[in-house]
């Protein structure tokens, strides 16, 4: 018998409050961001009476049309209390539609993007949340900014008047083995500590968005306040 969403959500709050309870963490901690990538507003209407609350998109196209038709099925109330997450390589071009759609950009990953965040944010009279993308994986594929460059990149980003950095966000390599993912998710978290310790002004380590629907258990294991999950809630989808 095929799970439902709600089910299927349940199942993963479930192993996620496991996964807290080895590392002696309270699940409250973390949040499941759901990602919504190719799927309909109907879809993630269904994510949010079951109890979702954040959701994560990596591209831009056919957002707004999706934003505008989830209020008219859930109301402009509920979609309003609604957290949106942009979790993919983000654009020059795209900077301000972004700002304008989404709460959190989780991949500050160069020097231009932060000006031109923080300069369109400016303009907008808003500040920009963002997290910098850690390429710890060391894969071309992925995006994010090398580990030996993160200090400088967070430098850069510090002192801004309309960018505040509140992390780090990391892809888990592609692989079967646990203890290299593990390795890669203890580093990012280690990456935050000596960031936080340079103590940068409008740069905080509060969020470590790691973990997808494959490895997101070691991901709280090691630390992850967010969690993107979308075919471990939402099923297989089309590409």
């Amino acid at each position: 018998m095929q799970s439902t969403l709600s089910q299927r959500f349940a199942e993963v709050q479930r192993r996620i409050a496991e996964a807290a309870a080895r590392a002696h963490r309270d699940p409250a901690e973390i949040t499941v961001i759901g990602v919504t990538k190719t799927l309909s507003a109907a879809q993630v209407a269904e994510g949010v009476e079951a109890g979702l609350t954040s959701f994560g998109e990596n591209r831009l196209q056919g957002v707004p049309e999706k934003l505008e038709a989830l209020r008219r099925l859930v109301g402009d109330e509920r979609a309003s209390r609604l957290t949106w997450h942009f979790i993919g390589h983000l654009q020059s071009n795209k900077v301000h539609p972004v700002l304008e759609m989404f709460s959190f950009i989780h991949s500050l990953d160069r020097e231009k993007l932060i000006d031109r965040v923080d300069r369109i944010a400016g303009e907008m009279g808003i500040v920009a949340h963002c997290l910098i993308q850690v390429n710890v994986s060391g894969a071309d594929t992925q995006g994010g900014v090398d580990p030996e460059a993160l200090g400088q990149l967070a430098e850069y980003a510090a002192n801004r008047g309309s960018l505040r950095v509140h992390g780090l966000m990391a892809i888990g390599p592609n692989t079967d083995d646990a203890g290299e993912i593990r390795r890669a998710f203890r580093h990012v978290r280690e990456l935050a500590r000596e960031m936080e310790a340079l103590h940068l002004p409008g740069v905080g380590m509060e969020m470590l968005s790691l973990g997808m629907s494959a490895d997101y258990e070691i991901a709280v294991e090691e630390g992850a306040t967010h969690v993107r999950i979308g075919t471990a809630i939402f099923g297989l989808r089309r590409t």
